[in-house]
Order: structure tokens, then sequence, then C-alpha cells
């Protein structure tokens, strides 16, 4: 790339680059010019691990996020062949400076207390449950309800303006028939209204924390809960959703929303 358009290591701001380890990346910023101290990106091996095919994308996320205008990055990657791309930022950098990104995850991370919990998450572990068996989910009713599961989507009746989840074609309130508008609840924030701790479902972190959720607005939604111990859970504990990781039912890996407590993460 520094070849065909005439660029040289002092043109950019950083290089951002995938490679299989921590170490390597020094080798190819000497070999390419840049100074391996100053003008190459944190690889995030030590906080974050190889992330395969999304590291590169990833590395070039977390640059982004500390960038200004006018500067420009090299970023280049490499698997089934190879890419390379100068990135040029301009004054719509600046929107990324509050975006939850990067920084804001591995600031609100949370450590496993012990190894063999890393290893059930792994599926490296022996279990008495198998999260990877059963037949999985018909990939024509996964289309069917891409909106609800997938963009978590809920319904608002156009006559009395309760809102619920999922779809149902008669209003539970005025009992009017198919009369909604479709909303986002994706965005939006809840609290706990009923939960229980379920210690036999297949789980690789027991007990399975389950909940229902009131999102702001009135729908209340059966959601899993993330990123939390059985000692916060309460009533009315505010929360928010993520896209997790459901089950790997029929060997293929299936996702739907979960809901995680709020936390105010400073980074």
């Amino acid at each position: 790339m520094l070849k065909k358009t005439g660029a040289s290591p002092s043109d950019f701001t950083k290089l951002v680059a995938y490679t299989p380890d921590a170490r390597s990346i020094a080798g190819v910023a000497q070999a390419t010019g840049f100074d391996a101290k100053t003008q190459v990106q944190d690889p995030l091996f030590g906080r974050v691990g190889n992330c395969g095919a999304a590291f590169a994308p990833l590395l070039l996320a977390a640059a982004l996020e500390q960038a200004r205008e006018g500067q420009r990055f090299l970023w280049a990657n490499y698997g089934d062949g190879a890419d390379a791309m100068i990135v040029r930022t301009t004054a719509a950098v600046a929107q990324l400076a509050r975006r939850r990104g990067v920084q804001w995850h591995l600031a609100r991370k949370r450590e496993f207390a012990d190894y063999d919990r890393y290893l059930n998450y792994r599926n490296l572990y022996p279990s008495d449950s198998d999260r990877r068996g059963g037949q999985g989910v018909s990939a024509t009713v996964h289309y069917r309800d891409r909106n609800e599961d997938i963009a978590f989507h809920g319904y608002r009746c156009r006559r009395c303006g309760t809102e619920q989840f999922p779809f149902q074609r008669v209003c539970f309130q005025c009992f009017t028939r198919d009369d909604f508008d479709e909303i986002r609840l994706a965005d939006r924030q809840g609290k706990v209204m009923s939960f229980t701790f379920d210690y036999f479902a297949g789980s690789p972190d027991p007990p399975l924390i389950v909940t229902t959720v009131e999102v702001d607005g009135g729908a209340r939604v059966y959601l899993q809960m993330t990123d939390a111990s059985p000692q916060e859970v309460k009533l009315d504990l505010p929360v928010e959703f993520t896209f997790r990781k459901i089950h790997e039912y029929g060997g293929t890996p299936n996702y739907f929303w979960k809901c995680t407590p709020v936390r105010n993460i400073a980074w």
C-alpha cells in the first residue's frame, strides 16, 4: 500500500494491523518503517485476546475512538488473501467520543472468579448439560420472527397506546384487532418486575438468572439476565438490553436479547 500510494510511514498517525500475537506487530512495524512505540495501535492481546476475523476491524474501531480530525491510519489484515486501506478522519470522528465502543466495553468487563468457569464457557470442560444439543431453530421461523428476535421490535396499539412484546393480533388492553405500530425496544431501558434463579437449566455459569422486565413505555419481556451476580438482582433494578448468544442447538449459534444491569462506567 505504501508503494502503491507513494506514502511514507510519517504520513500516518498509526499502523493498525492484524498479527497472530503481540510480539509480531513490532516486527511488522520495523519492516515497514513505523515506530513501534508511538505509531502502532495497541494490539489488545492482553485485554481482549485474538478475535480472529473480527480482530482487525476491532483494532480500527479502537484507534478511531482516540482519533482527531485530519489524521490518517494504515489498516492491514490478512487471511484468505490480504486487505489494506488508508483511513482519513473527518470532523465526524468527534461523534465517537462518547459512543459505547471498545474502551467502554473493556471498562465494563467482569472477571471470572476461577479458570473452570472460563472452560465451561468455551465448552472445554465436562458438564451435565450440552448447550450444543437439540435440533436448533427452524430457519423459516427465525426469518419470520427476525424483527422481534434480531431487531427487538415491539408493538404499540394505535387506539390505546399500550405497548407489548411479542406480536399479538389483539391488544390485551382494549381488544383492538390488527391495529399496531412497530416500535424499537433495543435502545430503551427497563426495570426488573420479577426474577428467579434456575440451577437446573444448561448454563456455563449457574444459576441462570431469568427475569420479567418492564420496558420504559410499558411492554413486559421475559429475558435472561447476563453480566450480573445473583447477589445484585432485585426488584426494580434498572436494566438495559444487549444482544447475546442464547444457545448452540443444532450446532449453530443462536442469538437473542438479554438484559443487564445499568452501570455508570467512566472511561
